[in-house]
């Protein structure tokens, strides 16, 4: 009797201790869950100036003295970044990924002269981006928000993106097509040229000199009571200048 009752009791010790040890094994394969997903990605980039982002990333940018990535987020394991002869692409190396914005990557960067959102990726920064020459591009639903200090702007935005600027720049030129819209009249200009057609829309500042030409439904706002501005209408659409 006594023998089973001794067995009882280390079985019963047995099983708490089996118990112990799976609460620890979880408790730990938890906590290295939450520190591995908590940790950021960092790389150090090669040179670049020009950027390319894809698949509903959103990428804030950071001047810096070097050029380098930190990335977080659901899927920051499934980034890819290739800097091809200064041209840095940024995008999913998977198929498919629905958590759009999920992902979030910080790029320091030394100079851009090119910014190109693509597939509803996201472009922005709490800084202002000063260069002498800069290229703004958005198309397939990509938003690009940004404040620049330039003295030329190009920008391009088509099929649903929407680009959003502020600060000042001597010159711009705009095009807007397949639904795109511009949004600039937070972006003081000397002198703008600005083309809308199918559906887009632009809103622009310019003090000297305004040109605009609309087509098949285009819709142009010009502010700043420019000195000179330059209009045309083709196939429908509106130019207004707000006083």
């Amino acid at each position: 009797m006594l023998f089973v009752i001794n067995q009882e009791v280390y079985s019963l010790k047995g099983n708490k201790n089996i118990h112990i040890m799976k609460q620890l094994i979880f408790t730990f394969v938890a906590l290295f869950s939450i520190v591995a997903f908590s940790q950021n990605i960092e790389k150090d980039l090669g040179e670049f100036s020009q950027l390319k982002t894809f698949d509903g990333l959103s990428v804030e940018l950071v001047k810096s003295s070097s050029n380098k990535v930190v990335i977080s987020g659901v899927h920051k394991y499934d980034v890819e970044i290739v800097n091809k002869n200064g041209l840095l692409k940024i995008k999913f190396n998977i198929p498919k990924v629905s958590t759009l914005y999920e992902t979030k990557i910080v790029l320091f960067y030394k100079e851009l002269n090119l910014i190109d959102a693509n597939e509803g990726s996201f472009i922005f920064s709490d800084e202002v981006i000063k260069e002498i020459d800069l290229e703004i591009k958005a198309q397939e639903g990509a938003i690009i928000r940004l404040e620049v200090d330039a003295k030329r702007v190009n920008s391009r935005v088509v099929s649903g993106s929407i680009i959003t600027l502020s600060g000042k720049a001597k010159n711009q030129d705009v095009v807007v097509n397949s639904g795109g819209i511009y949004k600039a009249k937070e972006c003081i200009t000397e002198q703008t040229k600005v083309s809308v057609s199918t559906g887009g829309s632009a809103k622009i500042y310019a003090t000297e000199i305004a040109k605009a030409k609309v087509k098949a439904g285009g819709v142009i706002k010009i502010y700043g009571n420019p000195k000179l501005a330059d209009t045309k209408t083709v196939l429908g659409g509106s130019i207004t200048v707000v006083e």
